[in-house]
């Protein structure tokens, strides 16, 4: 996929103007500008911590940066920014959502360069829009906590340029003698340094760095540099996931392969916003099978827009593969999203190259280049609907910790708790009503975090074992459990119905 034209590519005949005459500077900020948008819009709106984003915090307070040893014992990449962010940034999510806005600008920009490295400056454009836009990871944007996601993504981006940048030196020094050149040691190191850097941050892209050692496998002459360095490489890979999932808390929880055939499904409902769902899901099946089925008809002659589309579908599947390995419930809105970040890079390159191919054929076919803007205006406007709409339930969820945080501001250790030696979760302590998860999103969905949003309240550093959420049974509680709502940020007793 090297190379600034493809066969069959009837734009690289055509003289470049408006947008296709832009500079590859001009472009890369518009990318960056268009990406950091939302989270910026979302920094303004009063966000809180949510989620994960309570425990971060109430480690740092109480724990420091020790805290955070376990989960670096694990992801080390990801506890460690973790503990950066909230032992340097603190309990500021305003300025974590901005650092959040870089990290993910940061990684749209690097796509960005790889696109126009390696594929036809049009397809590189649409390919960028279409990833910029897509509706389908709210919380990449608006969860402070994914922040490592952005690192990692930036690091494999940042290996698969260094491959490239490699591929062609080597090929441009062929052309130039007749002695066949490979690529340098250090191509190779640094390359494998940043993907093992990525999948230590965050495992998921352990199934997409393969494909940049292929890339320089392949494209390498001697014996050692296709099979002894792609060897030794993905043995170092394989050696790292098994260790970090053996060190991984949930190991003993992980439902590996539960269910792997809903994933698909699942990335296609993130596509397009509600009610467009359906027609999104149909775009990319079709464009799937129009990319698969010409590659498999025509084989080697088959155009480079199809065997790219293609390329994108066997990327999208890569990146979904961890998750549906991994059993992870993936969902096209909330903080479940995030499982679609890593197979947009590919959902995005079909899509990209698909309204290339569709545009060029209109074109060819006697059509009028300006009677398509008006379609594929509407189409951005949708996605760009959808990317706002995810914004909605993290500024509710933000309203509800506020209150939340008043009202347990007013809470204090029942008199007539008598510690944990003979406290049971069902006899003693108090409840509160759990908040709402409308659209995926909550500050909280589990007690510790309910706990840790007390200690930080109240600048406790014992965790209150007393609190947790829970709604009254219809008979009769035990005389040592209270149920509060919350209401107006004031806690309100609640009876049982009975």
């Amino acid at each position: 996929m090297s190379g600034r034209s493809l066969p069959g590519d009837s734009v690289g005949e055509q003289p470049t103007r408006g947008v296709l005459g832009t500079s590859d500077a001009v472009i890369g900020l518009l990318v960056v500008v268009a990406t950091a948008v939302p989270t910026a819009v979302a920094a303004l709106r009063r966000p809180e911590l949510l989620l994960d984003d309570v425990e971060f915090a109430a480690r740092a307070r109480f724990e420091g940066w020790g805290g955070f040893v376990p989960e670096m014992g694990y992801r080390p990449g990801q506890g460690l920014i973790h503990a950066m962010q909230f032992n340097v940034i603190g309990e500021r999510p305003a300025i974590q959502l901005l650092m959040l806005a870089i990290g993910n600008a940061t990684a749209a920009w690097l796509f960005w360069k790889l696109l126009s490295l390696t594929v036809p400056r049009p397809i590189a454009l649409a390919t960028i829009t279409t990833f910029v836009v897509l509706p389908n990871r709210g919380s990449l944007r608006f969860w402070t906590s994914t922040l490592p996601n952005h690192v990692a993504m930036c690091l494999l981006l940042c290996s698969a340029i260094v491959a490239t940048g490699a591929i062609k030196r080597t090929q441009a020094g062929r052309r130039r003698g007749p002695d066949a050149l490979d690529h340098s040691t250090t191509a190779w190191v640094a390359a494998t340094i940043l993907s093992l850097l990525s999948i230590v941050t965050y495992e998921a892209t352990i199934s997409l760095a393969p494909f940049i050692t292929l890339a320089l496998a392949i494209t390498s002459s001697s014996w050692r540099a296709r099979v002894a360095y792609p060897a030794a490489v993905l043995v170092l890979y394989g050696t790292a996931a098994v260790i970090l999932k053996n060190r991984s808390p949930r190991v003993e929880g992980t439902t590996f392969f539960a269910n792997p055939f809903d994933a698909v499904p699942k990335h296609l409902n993130g596509i397009a916003p509600r009610p467009f769902v359906v027609i999104g899901s149909l775009i990319v099946i079709s464009c799937a099978l129009w990319a698969l089925g010409t590659v498999v008809r025509d084989r080697q002659r088959a155009s480079g827009e199809a065997k790219l589309a293609a390329c994108g579908v066997v990327i999208a599947l890569a990146g979904l593969a961890p998750f549906a390995a991994a059993g992870f419930n993936i969902q096209s809105q909330g903080v479940l999203d995030r499982a679609h970040y890593f197979p947009t890079l590919g959902t995005a390159l079909l899509l990209g190259t698909a309204v290339h191919v569709f545009y060029n054929s209109a074109v060819s076919r006697g059509g009028r280049p300006g009677a398509l803007r008006p379609l594929l205006s509407c189409a951005v406007a949708l996605s760009l609907v959808g990317v706002f709409n995810d914004l909605g339930p993290y500024v509710r969820s933000a309203d509800d910790f506020r209150t939340t945080e008043a009202a347990i501001a007013q809470l204090m250790p029942p008199s007539d708790w008598t510690g944990p030696a003979t406290w049971t979760e069902a006899d003693q302590g108090v409840r509160i009503t759990n908040p709402s998860v409308a659209g995926g999103v909550g500050w909280a969905f589990y007690n510790p975090q309910a706990r840790d949003l007390y200690r930080l309240v109240h600048d406790e550093p014992d965790v209150p074992l007393w609190f947790a959420f829970g709604s009254p049974p219809p008979e009769q509680p035990p005389p040592n459990l209270a149920y509060f709502d919350i209401k107006n940020a004031e806690l309100v007793r609640v009876t049982p119905a009975g």
